[in-house]
């Protein structure tokens, strides 16, 4: 089966991008508009987009339909591959130890858990770099530094309050 894809469908470019991005807005309004469950967002969204596809775009329906699936398919996968390696490297990481010595590291900096993990996260990292900071991020290659609990920056105070006080938040 073929099909040719119009990218004008009602002869006017801002009509036809208003309705080619419904899916998106539908999936949007729902969820910040109505709050509404996001599984019920997406499958909301995901309607939407098979049937502007096919009323709008003149999509024959079963390769609409067919085209859905395979994305779905096409993603879920990837969301798969990423969980398995994720469960594999934690698993290498407890196993050979490395886990007990993160866990170590990051406890060390502060008990507020909330903090922990902004610091661990990488936004963390970008954080430090909006507020002009650099020296506020631990290097994860400073081993020494994690072991010695030297946690502290020049002025004796935890860095992560140090952070916070070059974005004026102390």
């Amino acid at each position: 089966m073929t099909w040719t894809q119009v990218y004008d469908p009602v002869g006017h470019w801002w009509l036809s991008t208003i309705i080619a991005a419904l899916p998106i807005l539908v999936l949007l309004g729902l969820l910040a508009g109505l709050r509404l469950k996001p599984h019920i967002c997406a499958v909301a969204g995901a309607a939407t987009a098979v049937l502007v596809a096919i009323l709008a775009f003149k999509m024959p329906a079963l390769l609409a339909v067919s085209s859905f699936f395979y994305g779905s398919a096409f993603g879920f996968l990837k969301i798969v591959w990423i969980v398995i390696a994720a469960v594999f490297l934690y698993d290498i990481s407890v196993e050979t130890g490395q886990f007990e010595i993160m866990k170590q590291s990051v406890a060390a900096i502060t008990p507020d858990r909330r903090l922990q993990v902004l610091h661990e996260n990488p936004a963390g990292h970008h954080l430090n770099h909006r507020c002009g900071q650099e020296r506020g991020h631990q290097q994860p290659t400073d081993r020494a530094a994690r072991h010695s609990g030297q946690q502290k920056s020049g002025n004796g105070r935890p860095k992560l309050i140090d952070w916070a006080a070059s974005c004026g938040r102390t």
